[in-house]
């Protein structure tokens, strides 16, 4: 199950109210998206979210998000940069030991990134690690730490893969993921 980018997440999703600098959320995929990722977990099937589709997985496992980077006082970093979506913006510092390290040649460290989101990681759920942190602190990236690949980044590797080999990394590592799960 790919879960992409898009729309802010309901804060009703993270047991909040909105506030002001929340976008307007997507009633629909808020629907939806919940009930497609607990079918997959339950059937084994591996998951990738990108910006949107890492918050939705860190909400629904019963972590939580900023509703805009403005809440997180250290931020200072460009995390909403739509100018640089097929370019670096910022760098994350990779977890040793992570799926992301392991789809990285040179394995955890120093990694650029693009970015285009308001919203952020807050707290990791339970059951997701912590896989990458930008230079200001933020959450940049959840993976389950056991079972099935289950990875959520904040960036948009679907930008970078042509030119990145770590982006098209990521997606190697989730079709090679899917190709593991026996057929039904």
């Amino acid at each position: 199950l790919l879960l992409p980018g898009g729309a802010d997440l309901a804060p009703a999703l993270y047991g909040q109210s909105p506030r002001p600098k929340c976008g307007k959320p997507c009633p629909g995929r808020d629907t939806a998206e919940p009930l497609l990722f607990a079918a997959a977990r339950a059937q084994g099937k591996p998951v990738l979210g990108i910006c949107r589709g890492c918050q939705l997985l860190n909400a629904v496992l019963g972590g939580t998000l900023y509703q805009d980077l403005s809440e997180l006082p250290a931020a200072h970093l460009r995390h909403m940069d739509f100018f640089g979506r097929a370019k670096h913006v910022h760098t994350v510092t990779l977890a040793p030991g992570s799926r992301l390290a392991a789809c990285r040649q040179q394995g955890a460290g120093v990694q650029g990134v693009n970015s285009m989101h308001h919203q952020a990681l807050h707290t990791a759920a339970p059951g997701l690690a912590v896989a990458a942190l930008s230079e200001d602190g933020v959450i940049e990236a959840l993976e389950a730490s056991a079972g099935p690949f289950c990875v959520g980044v904040q960036w948009h590797p679907e930008h970078l893969f042509h030119r990145d080999p770590f982006a098209l990394a990521i997606f190697r590592a989730f079709v090679q993921a899917a190709q593991l799960v026996p057929a039904p």
